[in-house]
C-alpha cells in the first residue's frame, strides 16, 4: 500500500477524533482474501477516431473485448462486524470482480468498538485501506481532515453514476463544505419494535393500532408501557431508553434542537431536552417501567427472551430478531410515538469512501461505488435481510420494497416524513460530544443529578470545545 506517512503531530490529531481505547500495538486487523476467476470476455464502451458503424460527431461507439489485465491489484475493504460475515459481504463484491477481473478484494473486518481507533492508527503509519466503511457520526470529522478523495470530479467524469443517484437526504452525511467524499450505504430510521405475543396478553390495543387511531402519543406509550410490564416476572416495557436513539426523537418532537443552525451553541439547556430527560427518569421511577440501569446490557437477548416489550430498532433488526422468536409473526415494527410536532425519529447513514492512501483512486471508486450501489443494496437484502435504500432506483422501487417481508410503509413514511438527522458536527469529534452526554445523562437516571442539572451540564461542556474549535 502506497500513501504518506502521517507525522507525530498529525497522528495524535487523528487519534483524537477517534473513539478511545485498546492499545495501539494490538491495532492489526484481522485480513480475509477472496478472489474470483471470471473467464468470460469484460464489455466495455471505447470511442473509435474514425467511423465505423454508428457515426456520432465524426465518432463511432463500438463494442470491443477488452482483455484482463496481466497485473493484479489487491484493494483492502475495511468494515466492522465479525467473521461470520465475511461470506455475505464478499457476496456484495463479485458483480465488481466479474467487471473487472485483474482485481482482487481483501476484506478487512473488525469489532465496532476498535473500529475508529484502527483505522486512525493504519491511516498514521501510512497504510489505510483502499475503501473504508464508515460511520454516520464519525464521518464529518474523517471527510473534514482528508481522509478520503473527494467524488465530485469522479462522478462527474462517470457516464454511469451521478450523484443524484443516492438519496438527498442522505448526502449531508458524506459531504463537508459541498464536497461529496463518500456515497450513502445502510442508511435506515430508527423506529420501534415490540413483541406481539406479550402486547397481545397486556389487554390494551397495540403500539400500531394506537398509530392507526391518530393516538400513538408519549402520553399514550406510558399508559401502554404500564399494562405490558410485570416486574414480579422480570417482564418489563422498555430497556433502550436510557439510550440517546429514544430520548433524543423524543426532544426533537417538543421542537428542541441540539444545535443552533451555524453549530456556534449547544442548545440542549432548553425545556424539550430537560423534559426528554425527566421523561426518562419518570418512566423508571415513577411508573416502573423500565429495569434500573446498569440492570441490563443486552437489550436485544432480553427482547428475544421474551422479557422486554419493545425496543427502539433500525429496519434490518425485526428481521433478524424475528427469525431467532420462531418466526416473522413474533415482532412488528411501529412508528415512533409523537410530539407536539408530530413524530420525530433519528436517521443516519453511514457511507464509504475512497482512501487518500489508496493505490488506485479509479479502481477503488468503482469498488465504492459497487458497494453502495443499487446492485450492492439488493444483495445486501438476499443476503441479510432488508436494508433500507439509500439510492433512489431502490427507494422507487415497488419491487424492492416487496422483497421485505412487512409492509415497509413504516421504514419509508418515518425517512420521509418523520426522520432527523443524529447530532454530528466535524467541529467536535463524535466521541468526545457523545461521551459528554453519556456521562451526565448516567447520573440524571440514577438520580444523582436532576434533569435540569444534567442537561446544563452537557450544555456547557460542549459549549466550551466549541470555542475552543472556533
Amino acid at each position: 500500500m502506497t500513501g504518506k506517512r502521517l507525522g507525530r503531530r498529525e497522528f495524535l490529531r487523528l487519534m483524537a477524533g477517534a473513539a478511545a481505547g485498546g492499545a495501539l500495538a494490538a491495532c492489526t486487523p484481522q485480513v480475509v482474501k477472496e478472489t474470483v476467476i471470471v473467464e468470460k470476455p469484460v464489455k466495455e464502451t471505447v470511442v473509435v477516431e474514425k467511423p465505423v458503424e454508428k457515426v456520432v460527431k465524426e465518432t463511432v461507439v463500438v463494442e470491443a473485448t477488452r482483455a484482463p489485465s496481466k497485473e493484479k491489484v489487491t484493494l483492502t475493504w475495511a468494515w466492522w462486524g465479525s467473521i461470520a460475515h465475511v461470506k455475505g459481504a464478499m457476496a456484495k463484491v463479485r458483480p465488481f470482480l466479474e467487471r473487472y477481473p485483474h482485481a482482487e478484494v481483501a476484506p478487512m473486518y473488525m469489532a465496532s468498538d476498535e473500529y475508529d481507533t484502527k483505522i486512525m492508527t493504519m491511516f498514521a503509519g501510512g497504510s489505510a485501506p483502499d475503501v473504508i466503511m464508515v460511520k454516520a457520526q464519525f464521518a464529518p470529522d474523517w471527510y473534514h481532515r482528508g481522509l478520503a478523495v473527494q467524488l465530485d470530479p469522479l462522478l462527474e467524469a462517470d457516464p454511469n453514476a451521478d450523484r443524484t443517484d443516492w438519496l438527498e437526504s442522505l448526502l449531508p452525511y458524506a459531504t463537508v463544505d459541498g464536497k461529496l467524499y463518500g456515497l450513502p450505504y445502510s442508511a435506515g430510521p430508527m423506529i420501534w419494535q415490540y413483541n406481539t405475543e406479550l402486547a397481545a396478553a397486556s389487554g390494551v390495543p397495540t403500539p400500531l393500532e394506537y398509530y392507526e387511531r391518530g393516538e400513538w402519543t408519549y402520553d399514550t406509550v406510558i399508559d401502554w408501557s404500564i399494562a405490558n410490564t410485570r416486574a414480579e416476572d422480570n417482564i418489563y416495557a422498555w430497556d433502550a431508553w436510557y439510550n440517546e436513539d429514544l430520548w433524543m426523537p423524543l426532544a426533537w418532537s417538543n421542537g428542541g434542537e441540539f444545535f443552533n443552525d451555524d453549530e456556534t451553541e449547544c442548545l440542549v439547556d432548553s425545556g424539550p431536552w430537560v423534559d426528554a430527560i425527566q421523561y426518562v427518569v419518570d418512566l423508571r421511577y415513577k411508573y416502573e417501567v423500565l429495569p434500573p440501569p446498569g440492570g441490563s446490557k443486552e437489550m436485544g437477548l432480553n427482547f428475544r427472551a421474551g422479557n422486554i416489550a419493545a425496543m427502539g430498532s433500525y429496519p434490518q433488526q425485526p428481521y433478524w430478531r424475528a427469525i431467532s422468536m420462531g418466526g416473522y409473526q413474533a415482532v412488528q415494527p411501529c412508528y415512533v410515538a409523537a410530539g407536539s410536532l408530530g413524530p420525530k425519529c433519528l436517521f443516519k447513514s453511514d457511507s464509504h469512501c475512497t482512501s487518500t492512501q489508496t493505490q488506485d483512486v479509479e479502481l477503488s471508486y468503482e469498488l465504492t461505488k459497487a458497494l453502495c450501489g443499487p446492485e450492492g443494496e439488493r444483495i445486501n437484502q438476499e443476503v441479510m435481510g432488508y436494508i433500507f435504500p439509500a439510492t433512489r432506483q431502490n427507494f422507487e422501487d415497488p419491487e424492492y420494497k416487496a422483497m421485505a417481508f412487512w409492509d415497509q410503509d413504516i421504514q419509508f413514511i418515518s425517512n420521509e416524513e418523520h426522520g432527523h438527522l443524529v447530532p454530528i458536527t466535524r467541529k467536535i469529534p463524535w466521541a468526545e460530544m457523545k461521551a459528554i452526554w453519556r456521562q451526565y445523562t448516567d447520573e440524571a437516571w440514577v438520580q444523582k443529578i436532576s434533569p435540569a442539572e444534567c442537561c446544563a451540564s452537557i450544555a456547557a461542556d460542549i459549549n466550551t470545545l466549541l470555542k475552543e474549535s472556533a
